[in-house]
């Protein structure tokens, strides 16, 4: 996530509701390993936010890293 609020996927850009659309298709989102990279002046309610929709779709191993 870039400060200013723009999320990529493997280097492609996303949005929110197409993110949560992408998740809602996974088949084991149990095995899906993810790592938020979000930028050090991001709110840490907009990282939460995606924290919360990888959570509703069951992904459990989460990271986060900033830069």
């Amino acid at each position: 996530m870039t400060k200013d609020k723009k999320i990529y996927i493997r280097g492609r850009r996303t949005s929110l509701k197409q993110l949560e659309a992408s998740l809602a298709i996974l088949k084991k989102p149990q095995e899906v390993k993810t790592i938020i990279r979000a930028d050090k002046d991001i709110a840490y309610g907009d990282v939460v936010k995606v924290m919360g929709l990888l959570q509703a779709a069951k992904v459990t191993d989460i990271s986060v890293a900033v830069k």
